[in-house]
């Protein structure tokens, strides 16, 4: 299963987007950029299922949202995320890859508003596949799916880190509560607007 477009459609090119997918993919392949290990992802599957999540749910984000507000809320998630990360696990010695973090918070910042909405989503078995509407909490399930496939051919000392799900979890709930307090914030301001024009 594989999304391809959400329901909600873009107005424009999501060219941001494309350039961080851009980022994603030099960064595991050119080898004097593997080293910055924030953007760094373990694993080819890894790599592949979160640029195809960024892609479609990511250029949603950026045009709702614009850049700064979804890069600063995602970038402080994938920090907190390996910070709390790193205080239940004190003894944990490796360079945590966030470049999934930061896709999980885009995640969560897309499902609070449209957890309920379509996603046109490739679906494919043995011999055959089909275009359907599939909703997007769905696609949620199936990204940790993913990350948990790309987990079995993790190599150590990643392999034998306990509870990696954490950064997963913590980013996507994140980015979920941000969104949550930004829509109150701005549900506020536009009330209150409302209330002193004349």
């Amino acid at each position: 299963m594989i999304p391809l477009r959400t329901e909600l459609g873009l107005k424009k090119f999501p060219i941001f987007t494309l350039l961080l997918c851009l980022v994603f993919l030099g960064v595991f392949f050119i080898p004097n950029l593997s080293e910055v290990s924030f953007f760094h992802f373990p694993t080819g599957i890894h790599l592949v299922s979160n640029i195809i999540y960024l892609w479609v749910f990511g250029a949603a984000v950026f045009e709702r949202r614009g850049l700064v507000i979804p890069l600063l809320v995602g970038f402080l998630g994938a920090f907190l995320s390996g910070k709390t990360y790193f205080l239940l696990h004190p003894h944990a010695q490796f360079d945590l890859s966030l470049g999934e973090a930061l896709v999980g918070v885009v995640l969560g910042i897309y499902m609070r508003r449209e957890i309920w909405g379509n996603v046109e989503t490739l679906v494919f078995g043995f011999k055959w596949f089909r275009v359907y509407l599939v909703p997007s909490y769905v696609h949620l399930f199936f990204w940790f799916f993913y990350l948990m496939v790309g987990n079995l051919f993790l190599t150590p000392p990643l392999s034998e880190a306990p509870m990696l799900y954490w950064i997963h979890v913590f980013s996507f709930l994140w980015g979920f509560l941000a969104e949550s307090i930004l829509g109150v914030m701005m549900k506020t301001h536009d009330d209150s607007t409302a209330t002193t024009q004349p």
